[in-house]
């Protein structure tokens, strides 16, 4: 997947949303996330979880609520 030239504006606090989630198992394609921007996520503007295959993130703006979250990028995988 290619994702590029996009503006994600989240709901602000307490709007409980993530402005980019990527979740495996089943996303096995790569992702490339590039000259984009996310602002105003009430939690990690961008998470990542059990992604099998390769993520690009490059050339972006990524504005992360110091309240709500705890990075501007959440990577985690699962044993």
């Amino acid at each position: 997947f290619d994702l590029s030239d996009l503006e994600i504006l989240g709901r602000g606090a307490g709007g409980r949303d993530y402005g980019l989630y990527m979740e495996g198992p089943t996303l096995t394609q790569d992702v490339n996330f590039h000259d984009s921007s996310i602002t105003g996520t009430a939690f990690n503007p961008i998470l990542v979880e059990r992604v099998e295959g390769a993520v690009t993130i490059e050339n972006n703006v990524i504005a992360k609520d110091p309240a709500g979250a705890s990075s501007a990028i959440y990577w985690f995988t699962h044993l």
